[in-house]
């Protein structure tokens, strides 16, 4: 890979990160009018915890389809 394909790649990789961002705020300061702040901390490590739940679940369906019979 040439350095500007990596420059490239990183600089689509940045606009995609703030593009999350911002959605991410603005989904934050629209669930202030509806709920509590605890509750949207609560619900963001719910979030966390499923994605991580999620990708351990597949890192083991993974692993046992690469298991010899």
């Amino acid at each position: 890979m040439s350095n500007e394909r990596a420059t490239e790649l990183l600089n689509q990789l940045s606009d995609l990160e703030k593009k999350l961002h911002d959605e991410d705020t603005k989904l934050i300061s629209k669930l202030k009018k509806i709920i509590s702040p605890k509750k949207i901390i609560l619900l963001k490590i719910s979030e966390e915890d499923f994605k991580k739940k999620l990708f351990e679940h597949f890192k083991q369906m993974r692993q046992n389809r690469k298991k010899p019979e």
